[in-house]
């Protein structure tokens, strides 16, 4: 009769039990499935869904004056932006429904428009007309 060290060989604590984890595993068809097929099938679904890809031109108005043209141009310039030139009502409309995101006045030196909108109150909102040198001129409520 063998000695029973001799037929079963003894290792290490923390190998035994990673063999013993190891083969649970691979018994159970389902905890392969949901341990390496499943992360690897989100991952590519996800991926396609959420391709990477540029970020889109903030549409950007410059209100019709005799200095808008050139506004434009140099907004256009940098790339990240769609500057197109309105009416002065019309970029101010434009502005408070959302279709731009600022508006650039004619004037010298111009000025600048932007809404600000509120995470407590999402339909409550200000528009803020702001000189070159960051002097606020004046502050619109606009309440929904």
């Amino acid at each position: 009769m063998p000695e029973p060290s001799a037929a079963y060989p003894v290792r290490g604590p923390l190998l035994e039990l990673t063999r013993a984890r190891i083969r649970e595993l691979t018994r159970e068809p389902e905890a392969l499935f949901w341990v390496f097929v499943f992360p690897i099938l989100l991952t590519s679904i996800l991926g396609l869904a959420f391709r990477s890809r540029p970020p889109e031109k903030l549409p950007v108005a410059v209100a019709a004056g005799p200095q808008a043209e050139g506004r434009r141009a140099a907004l256009a310039a940098g790339g990240d932006l769609a500057p197109q030139v309105l009416p002065e009502a019309e970029a101010t409309k434009a502005l408070e429904r959302g279709r731009v995101v600022l508006v650039v006045s004619s004037g010298d030196p111009p000025a600048y428009a932007f809404v600000v909108q509120f995470t407590h109150h999402p339909r409550d909102s200000v528009v803020i007309v702001m000189r070159p040198d960051g002097q606020i001129m004046r502050m619109l409520w606009l309440v929904a």
